[in-house]
């Protein structure tokens, strides 16, 4: 029995078809669905590499990495920067893209992979890891290598650090606001008037009331002497009025 319109073909007996093209079946024998006009094309999520494919699982399901739209005769990598960790994934935009602190150079794989130490990746989507700058380091945060900037009150010169002990603190008696710095020029001594003790200042403090520190680079301010006046922040002692 057979109607050329996609309706019921029964066949008692093996047919004989021309070989359909890549991406296409024909069933040769039973009961099925099609136009003896012409082969069907493999459903998504499969792909069809042979010539003599009798069922829609065609080939088989699209390998991981890969992805296989309809008529499809190969699997079609997932580009560089993503990847397809699940089995019959059917079109481009299944592919997932890799986050942050992860990449993926090579199109067809299953998973992306995280920047090895001193590297990261700043943006999703990455085919490559960058090489951690001066002025920070990169650490593991959920899972991914992600660059931190030194905090204020240090700075670092070198390149693919891995921790923030990397980052060398600003002397005694100097402070920096900058964060992300690479050298220590932004380690500022302090004015006259104000001091910083210890190191990794961020901001150098005014010398409290009664004291003063008419130097710069203080690390401490000194008392103000008896008859003396010295308000908050001075660098010098005032005659008491």
């Amino acid at each position: 029995i057979a109607h050329t319109n996609d309706v019921t073909i029964t066949a008692a007996s093996e047919l004989s078809w021309h070989p359909c093209a890549l991406g296409e079946f024909m069933p040769v024998r039973g009961e099925f669905n099609g136009d003896v006009r012409g082969c069907n094309v493999c459903p998504e999520r499969y792909f069809g590499n042979a010539t003599d494919l009798e069922t829609a699982a065609c080939s088989g399901i699209c390998p991981l990495g890969h992805f296989c739209e309809e008529g499809s005769a190969l699997p079609v990598p997932c580009p560089a920067g993503t990847s397809m960790p699940l089995l019959g994934a059917s079109r481009r935009e299944d592919c997932l893209t890799c986050p942050r602190g992860q990449h993926q150079p090579d199109g067809g794989q299953p998973r992306c992979t995280a920047c090895p130490d001193g590297t990261y990746s700043a943006d999703t989507g990455q085919s490559y890891c960058e090489e951690c700058e001066p002025g920070g380091y990169c650490e593991v945060v959920d899972g991914s290598m992600v660059r931190q900037a030194c905090p204020a009150g240090s700075y670092n010169p070198e390149t693919r650090s891995t921790s923030i002990e990397s980052c060398l603190l600003c002397p005694n008696g100097t402070s920096s606001s900058d964060t992300g710095a690479t050298t220590n020029s932004t380690c500022v001594p302090c004015r006259a008037g104000s001091f910083a003790s210890g190191e990794g200042n961020e901001a150098c403090k005014r010398c409290p009331q009664g004291f003063y520190q008419s130097a710069t680079g203080a690390t401490s301010c000194l008392r103000c002497a008896a008859g003396k006046f010295c308000p908050a922040g001075a660098s010098l002692e005032l005659p008491a009025t």
